[in-house]
């Protein structure tokens, strides 16, 4: 099989991400893949990114195409949705959030899916053999989009659909939550017109004024509505493929795809902070533009000692914060979040 590895580089901080996303894939990566930048357009809005950034993803052999946001210019994550819709020879498509980095060597045909983690009629034949052999395969979020099922049966009434009888665990909490998954890593099998369902359904909730606080999580509130609407078989994939860094601390066994959204993330974790050093050893370009971003240049520094315990003493708040949560099942959902922070179901915050 083979499979396309799609993510945004974006001008701004994305640029710099989505290069160490790229040397990392390159690094470990061991299957029949491509990858592709998908540079969003115009750049009168998005900006363009620089030359040296295309020459060094070209040295990769990553092949760089333009897309289009279809959702909203002002919602800078309806980019991504874009990135499922290039044009590629590839089985399948892997959209990736540039805030990523594969951590470990990742043969996605040598690993097969736990047999209870597939919903649909493909998962009663057997045909699911690798992880991502499903139509749809993606991880649960780590937070509920709310606790409250009349708002999500508002929204499946919306499309004529019934609610879904199948149930996910929700990452954070082990709550059983209605199919609502983290869009920062999505495998689709190729030809399904997967983005043009998925940006559709997302352009009907937000033209839908009776469903609110809808931002920043338009994305994921579409993403199983589109599921749906093509009746697509789906394994739920466990952590170890979007792998939150910035609220877990990192397993014994490095997860496949670490996902760390912020850099002081990777450097409270020694052992990502080693893999970009490794990465900036290999590619001088990439060593140059860490070291002169004011974000990134601390991950190629050396850790003091006093950093290392105050690293140390965060990650085991971090682990018994975690586990807290999952005993106790607290969680706050998306709608106390919005509800904080927005008030209203207009305006943009990025999660």
């Amino acid at each position: 099989m083979k499979y396309c590895f799609v993510f945004v580089c974006q001008k701004g901080g994305l640029e710099l991400k989505s290069m160490l996303l790229a040397a990392s894939l390159k690094h470990y990566l061991r299957c029949d893949y491509e990858c592709v930048a998908a540079l969003p357009q115009p750049a009168a809005k998005w900006g363009t990114v620089s030359a040296d950034t295309l020459a060094f993803m070209h040295d990769l052999g990553v092949r760089s195409v333009p897309i289009t946001n279809r959702i909203n210019e002002n919602y800078p994550i309806g980019n991504k949705l874009a990135c499922l819709g290039i044009d590629t020879p590839a089985d399948k498509l892997i959209f990736l959030d540039s805030d990523i980095l594969c951590s470990r060597e990742f043969s996605p045909d040598t690993i097969p899916p736990c047999p209870s983690s597939t919903f649909g009629s493909a998962s009663s034949a057997g045909e699911i053999k690798g992880i991502f052999d499903a139509p749809f395969s993606a991880v649960p979020s780590n937070i509920l989009f709310t606790r409250d099922v009349k708002r999500w049966q508002q929204i499946y009434d919306l499309f004529k659909l019934p609610l879904p009888q199948w149930r996910v665990i929700s990452t954070g909490t082990d709550e059983l939550m209605l199919p609502y998954f983290n869009a920062g890593v999505i495998a689709v099998q190729n030809g399904l017109g997967f983005a043009e369902i998925w940006e559709d359904s997302c352009q009907k909730i937000d033209a839908e004024a009776s469903i609110t606080n809808k931002y920043p999580w338009l994305d994921q509130l579409a993403l199983p509505v589109a599921v749906a609407r093509l009746n697509l078989t789906v394994n739920v994939l466990d952590i170890r493929f979007n792998y939150a860094v910035n609220s877990l601390p990192l397993p014994n066994d490095l997860p496949f795809l670490c996902h760390y959204h912020v850099p002081s993330a990777i450097r409270s974790e020694p052992r990502l902070n080693q893999i970009v050093n490794e990465l900036a050893n290999t590619y001088p370009l990439l060593k140059e533009r860490l070291l002169s971003s004011a974000w990134a240049a601390q991950l190629l520094q050396p850790y003091t000692l006093t950093e290392k315990l105050s690293y140390a003493i965060k990650r085991k708040k971090r682990y018994f914060k975690h586990h807290v949560k999952r005993y106790f099942h607290i969680g706050t959902t998306c709608d106390q979040k919005n509800a904080n922070l927005l008030g209203h179901s207009s305006g943009v915050k990025r999660r």
